[in-house]
């Protein structure tokens, strides 16, 4: 008998303190490719959870047998990296599970969670957006071109909700927005033409029917020709041509997505969805001789922009 309370106490003794021999808490992260900017991605959360402790950081590519059973357990916190995976994360991740959402336009994640089955307010879930706020759009135009008082762009049904806070964003600093509704690549080139033959530049907005990869050499193609310099959201977009763009690489992006898994591990709750914090500047100088144009450098266009967000 006293073998037996022994044994009893020992194992209370054992449970009363398990939760610090307890497995170490689970982040996993949802590719929706592999290589790129989701390795990056990837590798800018692991390095922000560095020194935390006992946090194991799962990643797995969507498609792929580990991808099922990344969805199928129970982590802290579910990162889910691009359109696709963040599709997959709402319509097959446990709802208890927070969810946070990266290199994701805001317009699309919002229709995400529009179409989300099961409805996704039944879950925990927030974003870092793969845009810039307007604002500092705006405000890289008025660094960069301080001339210009016309901005065209095309917007598709995606883009078009992003239109409103845009005109607010260029009237607070005396700009002007000319846009052009566009339901499909055949209606694209006319309305390129007609923005940019009444504008002193482009402004591209990531939008699946409007401006996206597969016509992005047409968009460039018909801005050199009507002189008129493209504005965009990616390196990408200015290593083809583009003017300047300002942007959030893949590294900054799985930086702040590693700071607010911090945070959630510590406690928190996750924020509201966001725009990034930490962006880049690049400048095309190539481009910009051919149009007769002098731009500051890459590293003080951002520190302008900075400095006006601080104010």
């Amino acid at each position: 008998m006293r073998l037996r309370a022994l044994i009893l106490v020992v194992a209370l003794s054992a449970a009363a303190i398990a939760p610090a021999w307890a497995a170490p808490e689970t982040v996993a992260i949802l590719l929706s490719g592999s290589g790129g900017g989701y390795s990056e991605v990837a590798s800018g959360i692991r390095d922000e959870l560095q020194g935390m402790g006992e946090v194991d950081t799962r990643s797995a590519v969507l498609g792929r047998p580990e991808a099922d059973a990344l969805l199928e357990g129970a982590p802290r916190l579910l990162i889910a990296v691009g359109i696709q995976a963040t599709a997959t994360a709402l319509r097959n991740a446990p709802p208890k599970v927070p969810l946070l959402s990266v290199l994701v336009p805001s317009a699309s994640f919002h229709a995400l969670l529009a179409s989300a089955d099961p409805p996704a307010g039944r879950r925990s879930i927030s974003a870092v957006f793969l845009d810039q706020p307007p604002a500092r759009m705006v405000e890289l135009i008025r660094q960069a071109l301080p001339h210009a008082t016309r901005i065209g762009l095309v917007v598709g049904s995606e883009s078009a909700k992003a239109l409103e806070p845009l005109k607010a964003a260029a009237s607070a600093r005396g700009l002007r927005i000319l846009a052009e509704p566009v339901r499909s690549d055949a209606e694209l080139f006319p309305a390129l033409q007609r923005t940019m033959a009444e504008t002193d530049l482009f402004l591209a907005l990531p939008d699946p029917q409007a401006v996206n990869p597969e016509n992005a050499q047409n968009l460039l193609i018909t801005s050199y020709r009507m002189r008129r310099p493209v504005v965009a959201y990616s390196a990408a977009y200015v290593r083809a041509g583009a003017l300047v763009a300002v942007f959030s690489t893949p590294a900054q992006s799985g930086a702040q997505a590693g700071e607010i898994a911090r945070a959630v591990l510590r406690g928190a709750a996750l924020p509201a969805p966001r725009y990034p914090d930490r962006f880049s500047v690049a400048v095309n100088r190539q481009v910009a001789r051919a149009f007769g144009l002098t731009l500051p450098e890459d590293e003080s266009l951002r520190e302008l922009i900075v400095q006006q967000e601080q104010r």
